[in-house]
């Protein structure tokens, strides 16, 4: 071998060396940092982006996305990561995405997930493994008895109570109750709604419940207006089921005739039907979706919205929104992004300023969101005051 190829290895085993050393400084290097330096902010969302309950889906994830742009990415100098898992209506789906996330680089520091189903699925996985997780869902006690299990977002409970206090100030005397077959919106309406309206001299004549997606409400609404009632009222209604139900009244002239009262997702029925066919129609929201009730940063983020999908937001929006930036509270609160000490911070999170209201994380891992009497008039959305006449916008 001749000196000039002996030189030449020489400087490649130098080389190496040298390649060597600096890898194994960075270890120790890496190895001594702070364990939640070492991490970006990881948050996975189970959600249905498909199938039937897509309209509910694709709004929280742009609810959390444009929350994610507001933040700039990141939360302190840690960057913020969203992994999206549609679960397609098939929560052993979402189940089979979440494990992945669980442990080792992959693991998450939050999930959020939609519905009661998937969040029923998805909590033995976070509370085992001591990850937050923050429900998507109208499921009354769903943080109950769940250490690691959090909801921004209002509750049947709170849409009972809601559209109780809204109904009795105008003193009718009878009422119909129409639910969802399922046992959250049935035990809101047992529990909270008949109730508060039974104490206030309002007998409940009328109260029946109809399958999630049915088409046809015509031997419903039959049965419901032989009872005649002053008042309708339709708690926890999916909006693909408040339209069905409201082109049936329409149908048959009854909008005019009867009043009536709903949950949020009577804001759908502003953008599927004309100004005339709402006009009056009551129901209870956040101030996210209320232009003359939302304040100043709702309102920008009402205006991004718009500019970046071309349509008014729905009310999970503001709701997934708030998520996001509570999570993001959290972080700051906490000591590091361990699962104890991250779901300590996010417990210490109180008086937020929220798109959606004022947020305090409760001792049950709850927030109590009020949710403002509205009506339509003339195409719009006011606010109804107590004497049941309109504080305009």
């Amino acid at each position: 071998m001749t000196d000039t190829a002996l030189s030449r290895r020489s400087l490649y085993v130098k080389a190496l060396v040298v390649l060597l050393l600096v890898i194994v400084a960075g270890i120790i290097i890496w190895s001594r940092l702070p364990e939640d330096s070492k991490d970006d902010i990881r948050i996975v969302v189970l959600l249905p982006e498909t199938g039937k309950f897509s309209f509910i889906g694709i709004p929280v994830r742009r609810g959390l996305d444009l929350a994610a742009t507001d933040l700039g990415g990141k939360v302190g100098a840690r960057r913020l990561r969203l992994f999206y898992e549609d679960f397609r209506e098939d929560t052993s789906v979402g189940v089979q995405a979440l494990q992945q996330y669980l442990d080792g680089p992959k693991r998450a520091h939050a999930v959020v997930s939609v519905l009661t189903g998937m969040t029923n699925a998805a909590k033995e996985y976070t509370e085992r493994h001591e990850i937050p997780l923050f429900a998507v869902t109208i499921h009354p006690t769903i943080t109950r008895d769940n250490k690691y299990l959090f909801r921004i977002y209002y509750s049947a409970g709170d849409e009972g109570k809601a559209l109780a206090e809204f109904v009795v100030k105008a003193k009718p005397r009878t009422a119909a109750v129409l639910v969802s077959a399922d046992p959250q919106t049935e035990y809101a309406a047992d529990r909270f709604l008949i109730p508060a309206l039974e104490e206030h001299n309002v007998s409940v004549g009328f109260k029946d419940s109809y399958k999630v997606g049915t088409a046809d409400f015509g031997n419903l609404v039959t049965r419901c207006m032989a009872s005649k009632p002053d008042v309708l009222i339709v708690p926890g209604a999916y909006a693909p089921d408040v339209r069905s139900l409201f082109r049936e009244l329409q149908r048959r002239n009854l909008a005019a005739r009867v009043r009536l009262y709903g949950g949020i997702a009577f804001l759908d029925v502003a953008t599927k039907f004309p100004a005339e066919a709402i006009e009056g129609m009551h129901f209870v929201a956040p101030p996210f979706v209320a232009p003359g009730v939302a304040d100043q940063a709702a309102r920008g983020v009402v205006e991004k919205y718009r500019t970046r999908y071309n349509e008014a937001p729905v009310h999970e929006v503001g709701y997934a929104y708030d998520t996001l930036r509570v999570i993001a509270k959290g972080v700051e609160n906490a000591a590091s992004l361990k699962g104890s000490e991250l779901r300590a911070g996010i417990r210490r999170v109180s008086n937020y300023p929220g798109v959606s209201g004022t947020i305090s994380v409760g001792d049950d891992n709850d927030v109590r969101l009020h949710l403002l009497p509205c009506l339509f008039r003339n195409g719009r959305i006011a606010r109804a005051d107590t004497a049941g006449s309109v504080d305009g916008d």
